[in-house]
């Protein structure tokens, strides 16, 4: 997974933040395919979710900022993401880490950041800079 200028959103601060949310999925990927303890997994699991929720905080205060008349719509979806987010958390801390779930996790984060950023918020991205 890697940043594509087809992701833009034009909206320069939200674009920086979602190359950074790429950049520390990539970063997770990359280093829960290798040998680390459990206890460093949670911890970048808690930071990717910490980062994840400020990053959708912005997002909803901009639209509220410009009456974005989908934003109880938008703010839904980040409330599935997180939810299937806690999911992934939980199945690692019951099972561990393993090939599979990494799989299965690339493929969800993968598939919803995409999808979110070139749907949801490029509709949010017009709004907001026609207003």
């Amino acid at each position: 997974m890697a940043w594509d200028e087809s992701l833009n959103t034009g909206i320069e601060e939200i674009d920086t933040q979602h190359k950074q949310l790429i950049e520390h999925a990539e970063n997770f990927f990359e280093k829960a395919g290798g040998n680390l303890a459990q206890s460093e997994i949670n911890g970048m699991l808690v930071f990717l979710e910490s980062y994840v929720l400020q990053h959708f905080s912005f997002e909803i205060a901009l639209q509220r900022e410009k009456s974005y008349p989908d934003v109880n719509a938008h703010e839904r979806l980040h409330k599935y993401f997180i939810d299937d987010f806690n999911d992934l958390k939980d199945r690692i801390d019951s099972e561990g880490i393993s090939r599979e779930i990494i799989d299965e996790a690339s493929k969800f984060l993968i598939n919803w950041i995409i999808e979110h950023i070139s749907l949801e918020d490029k509709k949010y991205a017009e709004h907001y800079l026609k207003a």
